[in-house]
């Protein structure tokens, strides 16, 4: 089976963790539905990019280090008519971000992301390497870019033992094996096309980008070099 394998890079991310409403917090890498408005974005797809990529899976790993930033946003409520600048109700909003650990270096993610057909793939690498829209890192303004696009050949295995990228869906691990520090968290899979949630699952990564060892019950992508747990 033929996969798009990768890059994503840029200076600023942030993917709205969907259960939260009186603070802005990250997720650490895109969930898959930010993934499938990417490629939608790519096409110059609208809303019909939610049944166009309905099927598509993800592999995402951690490529380059990273760390959170907090911001408090200043929000002025406004009921009606035009703000009152002077004496309208404020309220102050945690925003997190992620940002590179070293200033002057760029965010990166490596991504595998496998459709149906091969013809797919081919039409989605092309329309990565000329954008149709604008890529984000989730808000308009964290502009991304892609880089290092090629085609991976592998197999889909339902279950594996041995070294995986990307994340790892939490009730399909049997034993971990291997070091490294899990970030567990609830992530969107699918949504609808107004947006609205349609699944979730429990989701953990390795937060400095390496490899679990573990022995895991799951849809695993494997290549001649690498083996990616795929969620979506």
């Amino acid at each position: 089976m033929q996969a798009i394998r990768f890059v994503l890079t840029g200076k600023l991310a942030h993917f709205r963790r969907f259960y939260t409403n009186s603070s802005s917090l990250t997720y650490p890498i895109p969930p898959p539905p930010t993934i499938r408005g990417l490629l939608g974005a790519a096409l110059g797809l609208g809303p019909e990019y939610t049944q166009e990529f309905a099927n598509w899976r993800f592999g995402v790993q951690i490529a380059a280090p990273w760390r959170f930033l907090f911001q408090t946003a200043n929000y002025l409520k406004i009921k009606k008519g035009e703000p009152n600048l002077a004496g309208g109700e404020h309220t102050q909003i945690p925003l997190q971000f992620i940002v590179p650990q070293q200033l002057g270096d760029r965010i990166r993610y490596e991504i595998v992301a496998l459709g149906a057909e091969s013809k797919e793939s081919n039409k989605v690498a092309e329309a990565l390497k000329k954008p149709h829209f604008p890529l984000a890192l989730g808000p308009a303004y964290a502009l991304a870019q892609i880089e290092e696009i090629n085609f991976v050949q592998g197999t889909i295995q339902d279950s594996f033992e041995g070294a995986i990228k990307g994340p790892l869906i939490v009730k399909s691990i049997i034993k971990l094996q291997g070091p490294g520090r899990l970030l567990r968290d609830r992530y969107p899979l699918k949504l609808a096309k107004d947006r609205t949630l349609l699944m979730a699952a429990d989701l953990a990564i390795e937060a400095e980008g390496k490899p679990v060892a573990a022995c895991y019950k799951g849809d695993v992508f494997a290549t001649d070099s690498d083996a990616w747990s795929l969620v979506g």
